[in-house]
């Protein structure tokens, strides 16, 4: 599959300079990164949750663990993980599982956390398993512009 058109215009409207930067597949973010070369805490790893009506999407270096109670307490409701059901319907452009990091351009409300932004250049997702986008620190605060910033994860 190819990168889904979603996430390109979104890039592209942000106007954020970016890089496609080709992967083998793997099975989880951190092998994502080992086999793109990148330090776990340059992947942004995008996880789905569910609120009472609606989704968010916690981004996080994949060299962390989310810390559901910490976003629960920046928003002040209950989260919990999406099934993985969901994620289909909330990325349908994207294949099973590959889950970009730019819940703007998906409609879903965004949480950063905020060791992401004292990377240089930061990697996520393209949606497609088989690519990563490579944007600058600054680019990556364009694109997630809309999105809230909190300690959400501990490294594991």
């Amino acid at each position: 599959m190819t990168i889904p058109a979603r996430v390109l215009d979104y890039v592209e409207e942000k106007k954020v300079d970016c890089t496609v930067v080709p992967h083998p597949r793997s099975e989880s973010s951190l092998e994502t990164a080992h086999s793109a070369h990148i330090s776990g805490e340059q992947l942004a790893k995008a996880v789905l949750l569910t609120a009472s009506d609606s989704y968010v999407l916690a981004v996080l270096p994949a060299s962390h663990e989310l810390q559901i109670s910490r976003a629960e307490d920046y928003f002040g409701t209950d989260l919990k993980l999406a099934p993985e059901s969901d994620l289909p319907q909330a990325f349908d452009d994207c294949t099973p599982g590959a889950v970009p990091a730019l819940g703007g351009a998906y409609g879903i409300k965004t949480i950063v956390d905020k060791m992401l932004t004292m990377r240089s250049d930061v990697y996520f997702e393209a949606g497609d398993h088989e690519d990563l986008i490579r944007v600058s620190s600054k680019g990556f605060r364009e694109l997630m512009a809309d999105a809230d910033y909190a300690h959400i994860s501990e490294h594991k």
